[in-house]
């Protein structure tokens, strides 16, 4: 061990030997003598007859409190974990103490409590609304029959997730594929859409890589911790239409926390071991009130693991360390010069150096890789016409750089994407019963590649130098809106929208979505469904990557993929008759429909071509329980069928890769002695699927076991930790790598 990583370890105990001891003052200072009268009304005459001035009154003040008593509020609509937050996710603490971590509204934007859309959490003291981001603005759950999740740094913390692979363990209809230990490669599909088929997005802004991670266009999991995340919105089906391209099978859209309250700052040292030896600091600071607002972020995460390939003739030969060192810098400050008038900015920066292996089944200790990401994003939020006109305009800056490194071969190939958008938002609330949303959104994408590359003929190794892409930058503007009208107060909600997209190259293309929700409060059911249409542009690697030995590569002639989808579903509160979210369940039923789909022709060496054809269907279900206040037990379920109907390369009929037919989870929190301990523990099933587009090999069922628990034993200090994969199995979805065996570590945070 380092001694780098004691450094901070060494601070924490510095700063808990102060606070006991200032505990045990405290104590003793406030235990009566036997002469003093204990009476509480007769020790301060004055104070007690003074008359007490009202606390002042916030926009928070005038919302009623939610009928439910519990310390959750659950809803039927969608399959949701969804929080009591805003676009923003400010914090519901802004004038106390606590360090819960819920997510709450901004007291400016808030908006008419209603039931219904998933699972939510509710912080009662502080009269918060249930609220999502779903549709591009701040509004009731309920009234969006788009099948959504939302996953808030309140659920990271209970389940002692580090990782944003591990944020969507418990979200129905989403896989995540890891090319070995963490730090490796990790993309996301939706409803067995493709990883390039899924917007992933910061702040609305969608982070796609232009030119690396393939060519096609994924987000790498792992490039992206944790750190300020306040929550991640998980969309599921078609959602072009307010997204833009890349969201054919969904989109996954992820919040940076807003400072508020007075200033705080939090220290955490984490170690692991196991099968996967870990070293993380995390630091944080943030404070606002009505006219600013700060938020910093970091954290440094060092592993040492097995090698990420599986070498089944000689499992141990090869046990070599494929660990990862990553730091993470996040920040998020703002400006409210008046109460209609707010300035953001976000800056967000990570550099991933992750050692890997040639392949597949192919061991080395030689090959890293690197990944860094610089995220920046000025905003301004303008509200007229007495908060009935609310205007956004944006800029977005982002550089993503990415290289492959093997002294091996002594190659090294580059990959440098970085993508300038302008975006203006408009939303428009002049009718009580209406909400109307439109923008207009300018995007470049600019990528170049260099470096070598190098292959074996034989036992000849044969580097050849990489030619960079025929044309470096591609823009796109696109203009788009959606309507919401609410009816028979609010029983009957319907959204519909759509997007005109200009593409450089492809031209102009238009996708549209529609939703419905119809509520029956007494009953406490809601029946919802949505349709809509989406599509991928072409990325520049696709467009103008120069042939090679082999053939072509690029082909600019592409035109954009395309979907087509749809789901039905209900929710509903069971036990609504004799006590509300009690027991909630969910039920959706998907289609999608693909087509254009952009694939490399290996049969005729002609690069990449339109020529994939793909179905996707099946259902989803979730339940979740709630006996008390202190106990919550969440359940879902995925069934996913899928079919190849590309007829060009003989694969008609066969299943996609890596899309589990059946996936599983439960996970069970409790809640002990005023909050103050938490324990925490969950079972994730992913059922059999296939490794490869021939349907040859396929991939084994697994079992991941995981529990957490943290522990509050002063008012600055908590201890936390938890222990993944206690069965040991093989998680990864990737056939010939392996994922860390039984792992686990223990956490201890001053917070002061």
């Amino acid at each position: 061990m380092k001694l780098s990583h004691l450094l901070p370890l060494m601070l924490l105990l510095v700063f808990l030997t102060a606070e006991l001891k200032a505990d045990d003052i405290d104590v003793k200072s406030q235990q009566p003598s036997p002469a003093a009268n204990t009476d509480s009304t007769s020790n301060s005459p004055d104070k007690a007859n003074k008359p007490q001035a009202p606390a002042a009154k916030t926009p928070i003040d005038d919302i009623p409190a939610p009928a439910s008593d519990a310390n959750t509020k659950h809803t039927a609509a969608n399959t949701t974990t969804a929080s009591t937050a805003d676009a923003d996710g400010v914090d519901a603490n802004a004038d106390s103490d606590s360090d819960s971590g819920e997510i709450t509204v901004t007291a400016t934007r808030i908006v008419k409590k209603t039931t219904g859309g998933g699972t939510v959490e509710v912080d009662l003291s502080q009269d918060a609304d249930v609220t999502t981001s779903v549709g591009r603005v701040t509004q009731p759950a309920d009234w969006s029959g788009s099948s959504f999740s939302v996953v808030t740094a309140n659920d990271l913390s209970k389940t002692g997730t580090s990782t944003l692979a591990g944020a969507f363990n418990y979200v129905p209809g989403v896989n995540v594929s890891t090319n070995g230990q963490p730090g490796a490669a990790t993309t996301i599909s939706i409803r067995g859409g493709g990883s390039d088929q899924t917007s992933v997005l910061i702040d609305g802004v969608r982070v796609n890589s232009t030119i690396g991670s393939g060519g096609g266009g994924s987000f790498n999991l792992a490039s992206m911790g944790t750190a300020g995340l306040s929550r991640i919105t998980v969309l599921r089906g078609p959602q072009s239409a307010l997204y833009g391209s890349q969201a054919m099978s969904g989109a996954v859209d992820m919040q940076i926390k807003k400072g508020s309250g007075k200033p705080k700052t939090k220290i955490a040292q984490e170690i692991g071991g196991g099968e996967h030896m870990l070293y993380r600091t995390r630091a944080s600071s943030e404070g606002g009130n009505d006219k600013a607002n700060y938020f910093i972020a970091g954290e440094w995460t060092e592993t040492r693991g097995l090698g990420s390939s599986a070498i089944p003739t000689a499992p141990t030969l090869y046990n070599e360390s494929d660990g990862y060192s990553q730091p993470v810098f996040v920040s998020r400050v703002g400006l409210t010069p008046t109460e209609n008038i707010e300035i953001s900015l976000i800056a967000n920066y990570s550099y991933l150096r992750s050692s890997q292996d040639l392949g597949a089944f192919q061991d080395s200790p030689n090959p890293y890789s690197t990944d860094q990401e610089f995220f920046l994003r000025p905003k301004l939020w303008v509200s007229t016409f007495n908060n009935t006109w609310e205007h956004e305009l944006g800029f977005a800056y982002i550089d993503s750089q990415q290289a492959t490194i093997d002294d091996t071969t002594d190659t090294d190939s580059r990959y440098d994407g970085r993508s300038y958008q302008v975006d203006y938002k408009s939303t428009l609330k002049a009718l009580d019963w209406n909400t109307l949303v439109a923008g207009v959104e300018y995007r470049n994408d600019t990528g170049h590649e260099s470096g070598t590359s190098g292959y074996y003929w034989g036992n000849l190794l044969i580097v050849d130098p990489i030619t960079d892409v025929e044309k470096s930058s591609l823009y796109e503007y696109d203009f788009y809106a959606q309507d919401q009208i609410r009816l028979f107060d609010e029983w009957f909600i319907v959204n519909f929208g759509g997007r005109i997209v200009n593409n450089e190259l492809t031209g102009t293309n238009c996708v549209w979505n529609s939703d419905a929700t119809f509520n029956i409060k007494p009953t406490g059911t809601s029946l919802k469904a949505s349709a809509g249409t989406g599509y991928k542009a072409p990325t520049l690697y696709q467009l103008y990557a120069p042939a090679n030995a082999w053939g072509a590569v690029g082909n600019k002639k592409l035109k954009p993929e395309e979907s087509f989808g749809c789901d039905v579903g209900i929710g509903q509160d069971i036990l609504a008759f004799w006590k509300k979210d009690v027991l909630v369940f969910n039920a959706d039923y998907f289609y999608n429909y693909y087509t254009n789909l952009i694939q490399f022709d290996m049969v005729n060496n002609t690069g990449f071509q339109n020529i994939g054809k793909a179905m996707t269907y099946g259902f989803e279900l979730s339940a979740t329980l709630n006996i008390t206040k202190h106990f919550q037990l969440n359940a879902g379920y995925t069934n996913l069928q899928t079919k190849n109907l590309d007829d060009e390369n003989g694969n008609y009929g066969n299943a996609l890769v890596r899309n589990p037919w059946n996936k599983a989870y439960i996970n069970g929190n409790l809640n002990l002695f005023d909050e103050k301990v938490n324990l925490n523990a969950g079972v994730i099933f992913n059922g059999a699927s296939y490794s490869d587009v021939n349907n040859f090999y396929s991939n084994d069922p697994y079992v991941d076991l995981n529990a957490a628990a943290s522990y509050q034993f002063t008012k600055h200090f908590r201890v936390y930790g938890s222990l993944n994969n206690i069965l040991g199995e093989n998680c990864s979805l990737v056939r010939g790598y392996q994922s860390p065996g039984i792992n686990g570590f223990v956490g201890i945070e001053a917070s002061f």
